[in-house]
């Protein structure tokens, strides 16, 4: 009796891989297709929004560092002019009074130009704000002043220097001796400052600011004696007297 003889195939009801590959080769669903779309739509809008907001943000601190950086210039600015504000005397008036101007919102002086402007001498300054449009601009002027004059000088077409855009308020307040009090009397704050005689002692100023952190509260001390610019002082009234 003969043996039957059995074939064996290695491979036998394995699909070979090409077969494989070719049953799966046809390519993505629509269904599939879609939601990868879906899926890079959602990320895309997601990465723009966050480089908006990076770039925003980066834009945010350059001009905070830029409005601080011109803060600290201008008040070093004002300190050394307010510091060293001169009495200057009207001439011709009679009680020679002082060339100076200070109210709540507006601060007149006479003060150097600074020694890096090829201008020298004296000058009348305006410590003011501005309105352009619905923008509040903290504004300084300064124009030649002469004391054979006898009112206050015009800033008309005085030459204009912003020190802070976007503020909403000035506030400025005097520290000293009022027009009537005697050198016994002790020295208040006023938000207008009427001694003719003297200058203050202090000022205060605190710049209020729209977008940009507030200035802070700065004090200057003034340095110059009322008897400087006189030329006859009488210390007992605190009167300047005598002739031009």
């Amino acid at each position: 009796m003969m043996t039957p003889m059995i074939h064996f195939r290695p491979n036998a009801g394995i699909p070979s891989p090409r077969r494989a590959f070719d049953q799966h080769s046809s390519g993505f669903t629509l269904l599939e297709v879609m939601i990868a779309m879906t899926l890079l739509a959602l990320l895309s809008g997601t990465l723009l929004g966050i480089f908006k907001m990076a770039g925003k943000t980066r834009d945010l601190g350059e001009s905070l560092t830029d409005a601080a950086t011109m803060m600290r210039s201008s008040q070093t600015f004002l300190r050394a002019q307010l510091e060293n504000a001169y009495p200057l005397r009207f001439k011709k008036v009679p009680g020679h009074p002082l060339i100076f101007f200070g109210q709540k919102e507006e601060l007149i002086y006479v003060s150097a130009m600074p020694a890096r402007h090829h201008e020298g001498g004296l000058y009348a300054w305006r410590l003011s704000t501005r309105r352009d449009a619905d923008r509040l601009s903290l504004i300084l002027s300064y124009t030649t002043v002469d004391a054979n004059h006898d009112q206050l000088p015009d800033f008309k077409d005085a030459r204009q220097t912003v020190l802070a855009e976007e503020v909403s308020s000035l506030e400025l307040n005097y520290f000293g001796l009022p027009e009537d009090a005697s050198i016994h009397d002790d020295p208040v704050w006023t938000h207008e400052w009427k001694n003719t005689q003297r200058l203050p002692q202090m000022i205060r100023m605190e710049v209020s600011a729209n977008h940009h952190a507030a200035w802070q509260t700065f004090y200057v001390i003034l340095k110059r004696a009322p008897e400087v610019g006189c030329p006859q002082w009488n210390e007992s009234s605190g009167v300047c007297g005598g002739g031009a």
